[in-house]
């Protein structure tokens, strides 16, 4: 039987609405309801149609609750009116509609059809109701109700519909419906709810849909849970099979069956994916598993492969239980993820940790691990140099339960550099917050005086809010030349000047192959590494490791020659998801890479090469500076006069012996110089030349094995390269009794044995007279300016002239 109820309406204005509609006449149960939120923001619900609806039907949905003895709504509550789009509907097709304004009164339908308002609907977070009706509305307290097609009741009234609607939130169950079929009352009060069924559900009968969707134990209800609709149907996995008999699309809900396993192993896409509670997802290196919905997990999440949230411009959430994972969260242009705060990228190696990657928004808190990689035992303190990858974290964040302490003096644990002045300073206090963009330092690990931050290898782990978008650091400025901390081989100002320690701000990689540069930034970048050593890196070359990668958590150190250096902008654009950190070594670079080693296997590297594009001075875009290691590490470096580089460039041609520095504090060690990464193109013969031995090492031979002499000092090798036509006894093309060196003090004139006097003569580049002796017989240190130029050597010995060039 069809019922008719009017409110405060005229008979007359009754019978022109009514006849204004020439649309089949909807029955009880044509739709029914398939999910709802109330939470704050998310309000919205869906419906299902259990027949063919036409296009231009009009559905009205209202929070009001029904009154038992006028037959009617309550007024005063919301009502929006939904106009079946072009296409219609069919038996099983979904709707879900979102109110995008947070007020009630902005729904949008999920299949385009137009909607209108009148007040606001509104569920309450303490239960409440829906329902759908056919009919007019003029305003809150002015309408018709002509037929009652489905009703949802979430208060929670022990799965029974109230007597009567006696507040806002109570509502009785109108004649036109009944529970089981087209109404359900669910048994809890809580504030989202869903449909769960399979993926036979939405193909079924109209019957079988309507006893299956107002059925209370159909449905998943959580009091935190924003739900996404409409309800995907399932498509589950069993441990050998899926329950629809293929792989889950993306309009399938995947359901990890509980106590079962599931390794992704090729690409897939489905709708959403539920973990049940003792269920493993794994995903695999380079695989990505792609959702177009939400993420929600009672079990258990792992592998280092891709979880990419595609969700065409709407929401993405992670629900459930937190999601921990060692792989990449990749969030699409236009998705936005909700994390709930309960998503954590895990850390399980310095080289193995989570990243979020893509141009996507990620909303919430996320957790964040940095693996600390100490040695272990009652003495493996050592510094970090770290960076947020959050914005809202303080310094005590970095604490995992030792100790941090913010302290102008001995007893400090964490240190900012204070480019300004060439000094550390301490933070303001543990409760601070680091600077998004900026490097710091922390002492971790145990020593005499106890433990700090970890007493042992391990995460350090951050919760906050990820930066979604350009993040700039403002550099500053001193020349260094008087600062008491000495962190770099060389002492000029081109050495000492503009250093900053800056910071990856992302919780990705960074790669600093694309970084756009302020004016007069260097383009290499150093960053302290585990053996107390540095990895350096420029314009495709690395040293000990050093990569255009920056991890995350990584601080780093860059140089500025610009008095007014102004401001480092970190690109979101360069994040990327290689997990590798090795060199590239994907691209020839002309040039070789030596390893020095002591017994004990602490290495260092320098790299010595060639390119058209570099000069014999420093170039930013080419070399690198010398930052020295700690005591118990060689330096080995390429020299420059007073200077020391850990990467060095020349055109071909420019010079072919490069005076090689080398310091260690072990008097008497068994070491090792090994050629490492050879790429070279310019030359094929490489010669070392040990002046203490008077020995000339050809590293097509192997290793060269040397006992370290701390007396000797450090201008102890040098290194050539020659063409293959060219005899090693050649090599200086000097007269075979004497040897020319750059020094810190000038160029030094050095005699093989016994020699007889010659003629010393030095020119500038431009062929300038420098210097000038008739009868040099032994060591002598010609006083030449240190310019960072070319300089060249002339030996004249009876009627032979000979030459070398020195960069001095």
């Amino acid at each position: 039987m069809k019922h008719s109820y009017s409110r405060g309406i005229g008979f007359l204005f009754f019978l022109l609405v009514i006849n204004s509609t020439s649309y089949a006449q909807l029955n009880a149960g044509d739709i029914v309801f398939s999910g709802y939120n109330s939470d704050a923001g998310a309000d919205g619900f869906s419906i299902i149609a259990t027949t063919s609806i036409s296009a231009g039907e009009i559905i009205i949905f209202t929070d009001n609750g029904w009154l038992s003895g006028s037959n009617t709504f309550r007024s005063g509550e919301g009502f929006v009116s939904y106009t079946v789009p072009v296409g219609g509907l069919s038996l099983g097709d979904q709707v879900a509609f979102e109110d995008v304004s947070g007020a009630g009164n902005s729904y949008v339908a999920s299949d385009g059809g137009s909607l209108s308002h009148v007040g606001s609907l509104n569920p309450a977070l303490a239960g409440d109701q829906i329902f759908a009706f056919s009919g007019t509305v003029t305003n809150t307290t002015t309408f018709t109700v002509t037929q009652v097609i489905c009703g949802l009741d979430f208060r929670g009234n022990d799965g029974a519909f109230d007597a009567d609607a006696t507040s806002p939130q109570t509502t009785a169950l109108p004649p036109d419906l009944t529970e089981g079929t087209n109404a359900v009352a669910l048994t809890s009060t809580l504030d989202n709810g869903r449909l769960a069924f399979d993926t036979s559900f939405l193909s079924g009968s109209a019957a079988a849909i309507q006893s299956g969707a107002c059925n209370a134990g159909s449905w998943e209800v959580d009091n935190s849970i924003i739900f996404g609709l409409p309800p995907l149907p399932e498509n589950t996995w069993n441990g050998s099979a899926w329950s629809s008999g293929s792989n889950p699309s993306s309009s399938q809900n995947a359901v990890i069956g509980s106590g079962q396993s599931l390794t992704v192993s090729s690409a897939l896409s489905v709708g959403e994916i539920t973990v049940e509670s003792g269920s493993t997802l794994s995903v695999n290196s380079g695989v990505t598993l792609t959702l177009a919905g939400d993420l929600t997990n009672s079990g258990t999440i792992s592998g280092s492969g891709t979880i990419s949230f595609d969700n065409n411009a709407n929401i993405s959430r992670t629900r459930g239980s937190v999601t921990e994972f060692e792989g990449i969260i990749n969030v699409e242009t236009g998705t936005t993820l909700e994390t709930n705060d309960n998503l954590r990228l895990t850390a399980s190696s310095a080289s193995s940790y989570g990243m979020i990657s893509g141009d996507g928004t990620v909303s919430g808190d996320v957790k964040i691990q940095c693996y600390l990689d100490l040695a272990g035992g009652a003495n493996d303190g050592r510094w970090y140099q770290l960076a947020s990858p959050i914005t809202n974290t303080t310094f005590n964040d970095f604490n995992e339960g030792q100790t941090l302490t913010v302290a102008n003096n001995t007893t400090g644990t964490v240190w900012e550099w204070d480019a300004a002045n060439s000094e550390w300073s301490s933070p303001t206090d543990a409760t601070s917050t680091p600077e998004n963009g900026k490097g710091y330092t922390f002492y971790a690990g145990t020593n005499a005086n106890g433990d700090f931050i970890t007493a042992e290898a391990g995460t350090i782990e951050l919760e906050g809010t990820v930066t979604n978008s350009d993040v700039a650091h403002a550099l500053s400025y001193n020349d260094g030349q008087a600062s008491s901390i000495s962190f770099v081989g060389g002492t000029s100002t081109s050495a000492t000047e503009g250093w900053n320690l800056v910071g990856n701000p992302y919780p990705a990689q960074y790669d600093w192959s694309g970084q756009t540069l302020p004016t007069d930034l260097n383009n290499a970048t150093y960053v302290f590494q585990n053996e107390a050593s540095y990895a350096t890196y420029i314009t495709g070359v690395g040293t000990n490791n050093g990569t255009q990668y920056i991890a995350p958590f990584q601080a780093f150190w860059v140089q500025s020659t610009n008095a007014a250096p102004g401001t480092l902008t970190f690109a979101e654009a360069q994040r990327v998801t290689s997990q590798s950190t090795e060199l590239f070594k994907t691209v020839t670079i002309d040039g070789v890479h030596l390893e020095a080693k002591t017994s004990a296997n602490k290495k260092d590297e320098i790299f010595i090469g060639f390119d058209a594009q570099a000069s014999l001075g420093f170039d930013v875009k080419y070399d690198a500076w010398k930052l020295l290691n700690a005591s118990e590490i060689p330096n080995i470096y390429s020299k420059q006069g007073s200077d020391a580089l850990s990467i060095n460039r020349v055109a071909k041609g420019d010079i072919e012996s490069f005076p090689i520095g080398f310091q260690y504090q072990i008097h008497g060690d068994a070491m090792t110089i090994e050629l490492k990464d050879h790429q070279l193109k310019s030359y094929n013969q490489v010669l070392l030349e040990d002046i203490k031995t008077n020995t000339l090492h050809d590293f097509a031979s192997g290793v060269y094995s040397f006992v370290h002499d701390t007396v000797f000092g450090p201008d102890r090798f040098i290194l050539h390269f020659k063409s293959p036509t060219v005899s090693t006894s050649e090599v200086n093309a000097l007269p075979k009794d004497w040897y020319a060196v750059g020094v810190d003090e000038g160029i030094r004139i050095i005699p093989k044995g016994n020699p007889t006097a010659t003629e010393v003569k030095i020119f500038s580049i431009t062929g300038k007279l420098l210097y000038k002796n008739s009868s040099v017989s032994e060591e002598t240190l010609i006083p030449i300016s240190k310019s960072g130029q070319l300089n060249i050597v002339q030996l004249i010995h009876e009627d032979t002239i000979s030459t070398t060039k020195i960069i001095h």
